[in-house]
């Protein structure tokens, strides 16, 4: 069963997340920090009149942290009832993902990989793909925690 996956860099990495869960594509705009937010999470940025939250993944994942590139760009996906921004270095594209070649993350440990984040491992030649869940990137405590404190974490109309 092949199913699309668009890809993405993060810290010399490459992820993808289901084209099923992405709504678009955006520039990285100006990031508003909101107070008491987890330090993997930005802040919100308005996108066509909504606030959306942003989700630094560099932090999530532990990965090195610097300067964004000019390449950074925003993912906007839906997690559960949420509308989530990730900051991903570059996006690559969209890849048909073939999940007879899909190798599962046992090997991979400890981390946030081990919470299901990462559901598989998807390798093409020189290319390693980390395939994440959207609905894994928050706990269930931290989005319910997101969504009673900012309305902003609600729904957007696609």
């Amino acid at each position: 069963m092949k199913r699309p996956y668009i890809t993405f860099t993060l810290a010399d990495e490459e992820f993808g997340i289901p084209v099923d869960d992405t709504r678009e594509v955006a520039e990285l705009s100006a990031i508003h920090r909101l107070p008491e937010l987890p330090d993997f999470l930005h802040g919100v940025m308005q996108l066509r009149g909504h606030s959306v939250l942003v989700m630094d993944l560099r932090k999530r994942f532990g990965l090195a942290t610097h300067t964004r590139p000019h390449t950074a760009r925003v993912l906007i996906i839906k997690v559960q009832e949420m509308v989530l921004g990730l900051v991903v270095d570059r996006v690559n594209g969209v890849l048909e993902i073939d999940f007879c070649n899909v190798d599962t993350t046992e090997k991979l440990g400890a981390g946030h990989f081990s919470a299901g984040t990462v559901t598989g491992i998807f390798q093409m030649e020189e290319r390693m793909i980390f395939l994440l869940s959207p609905a894994k990137l928050l706990n269930p405590e931290e989005q319910g925690r997101l969504t009673q404190m900012t309305p902003m974490a609600g729904p957007m109309a696609g």
